[in-house]
């Protein structure tokens, strides 16, 4: 088991993760373009939608069944950004 730190609502929360889930983490933060763009935390929504965010909040690696991102982190907070779509339902989101 990989032990790891879980960040929540500010907190941090030590977890431990099995192989399999963190060679998956693995290649979502690697699959940011950005060599300076981190992995700050998973944004989960009601909706499916599921958002891989950066710190800063500038860049986010997103699945969006539901359609276009709307925001990096997928709230209505009136943020703009700019979506491109790489295949189905996943995006590149990058705030304006």
């Amino acid at each position: 088991m990989y032990a790891g730190i879980l960040k929540y609502a500010g907190r941090s929360v030590d977890l431990e993760i099995d192989p399999d889930l963190q060679e998956r983490i693995e290649r979502i933060r690697e699959a940011f373009p950005d060599p300076e763009a981190t992995l700050d935390y998973i944004w989960c929504h009601e909706d499916g939608s599921v958002y891989f965010v950066s710190s800063g909040q500038y860049y986010a690696l997103a699945y969006c069944p539901v359609g276009k991102p709307v925001s990096v982190n997928g709230s209505d907070d009136g943020a703009s950004c700019v979506s491109k779509k790489i295949v189905d339902d996943w995006y590149h989101v990058r705030a304006k």
